[in-house]
């Protein structure tokens, strides 16, 4: 992997490595504090409600059971509130006709433990239920001190968690665009480090031609750091190359004049020995005449 590339991944790696732990973190929490804040809210108001229910069921109340069910708590578009009674046979059953229209034959099995539970102790309960129309809620149920009635008052949980949906749509967007100048900063970045590695390297590569190239130092960097003492270690192999070359000429032209000199003494000894044949030779024809 090229010296770009890894500058390139631990740029945008240090950049998503953050943006990771606040989605693995924060949303998590900000979801936990919406719930939190909902349950409450919740819980106040149907305290509220189950003593107005208990007032209207001892006549001693201008309101209605109806009335009290028609009044929608200030929690959102979906809160609802439901008043149940209980039967003989344990089960609850609307006491008041719903906002939303109830789905299918048996649409509030799903709320028939948290009533029992609410029922027991005249305490606030809460629970994640689907109600009548099947929708997923949050929901808080108590009774109605001394009446067989219970209320529930309930919100859809996706309108509780509308806005950490909103605010994680915003994070991806604010996300998308910072690692984007991320990656632009990145590409910026490994190509002002890599540049000048790769002219570099390029221009190392040419010490082995006929025509090496001199290398350029630019700037005061690290990487300008390395390419003079590069410079400095070849102008430094020049001079040794240049010195060794001047010392092998010097040298070859010594055994050559020293072999021209043995050339002419072994022309010279080879005159001398033609001398003495020749004189050997007349010697030789003297004696063969005496």
């Amino acid at each position: 992997m090229s010296i770009r590339n890894k500058i390139f991944i631990l740029i945008i790696l240090t950049a998503i490595l953050p943006l990771a732990l606040v989605a693995v973190t924060v949303f998590p929490f900000h979801r936990s504090q919406l719930a939190n804040r909902e349950t409450a809210l919740l819980e106040a108001s149907v305290r509220n409600r189950a003593d107005r229910v208990a007032a209207a069921a001892r006549e001693g109340s201008q309101e209605t059971i109806q009335q009290i069910a028609d009044q929608a708590p200030s929690l959102g578009d979906s809160a609802e509130v439901l008043i149940f009674t209980r039967e003989g046979s344990g089960r609850f059953a609307p006491a008041a006709v719903p906002r939303f229209e109830a789905v299918g034959d048996d649409a509030y099995a799903d709320m028939q433990a948290l009533l029992a539970e609410a029922f027991e102790d005249a305490e606030v309960r809460h629970a994640n239920v689907r109600d009548q129309r099947g929708a997923a809620t949050i929901a808080a149920a108590r009774r109605a001190p001394g009446t067989d009635y219970a209320v529930v008052v309930k919100v859809d949980r996706d309108e509780v968690l509308k806005p950490n949906e909103i605010l994680r749509n915003q994070f991806l967007v604010v996300s998308f665009i910072a690692i984007a100048l991320a990656a632009l900063l990145a590409l910026v970045l490994a190509r002002a480090v890599a540049a000048p590695l790769l002219a570099l390297a390029r221009t190392v590569d040419t010490f082995n031609t006929e025509k090496p190239r001199r290398i350029e130092v630019v700037g005061n960097d690290e990487v300008a750091s390395l390419a003079r003492k590069f410079r400095e270690m070849w102008e430094g192999m020049k001079d040794y190359n240049a010195a060794l070359e001047q010392s092998v000429w010097k040298r070859t032209e010594e055994l050559t004049a020293a072999k021209r000199e043995l050339e002419d003494s072994n022309k010279a000894l080879a005159a001398q020995l033609a001398e003495l044949e020749k004189l050997y030779g007349m010697l030789i024809d003297r004696n063969q005449k005496k």
